[in-house]
């Protein structure tokens, strides 16, 4: 299985070499609307993790427990955040 970074950074440096224009253009309201909905998605699954991790796991855990799971959820965060994205584009949603 490819690596999801390799194939992300690929396309970043690959696609605007393709269309130079579409590279440089804005973002409409369907692009504003589905990175608002992903963002403010992502946002409530770290806030969740940090308290977890900044309130919780303090009494209960320690060391490098604490700091794995707050990477871990800084991981899932982004990983909610590209997949709703993704998701949203290819459903077709618009506000």
């Amino acid at each position: 299985m490819c690596d999801p970074l390799l194939i992300l950074g690929a396309g970043h440096l690959w696609l605007p070499k393709q269309s130079p224009d579409d590279a440089k253009a804005p973002l409409d309201e369907r692009d504003r609307a589905i990175q608002l909905r992903s963002t403010g998605a992502a946002y409530k699954v770290l806030l969740v993790g940090m308290i977890l991790v900044g309130c919780v796991m303090p009494f209960t855990s320690g060391g490098w427990k604490i700091v794995n799971t707050a990477i871990f959820m800084i991981v899932i965060a982004q990983v909610v955040h590209d997949g709703l994205s993704i998701w949203s584009y290819r459903r077709g949603w618009h506000a």
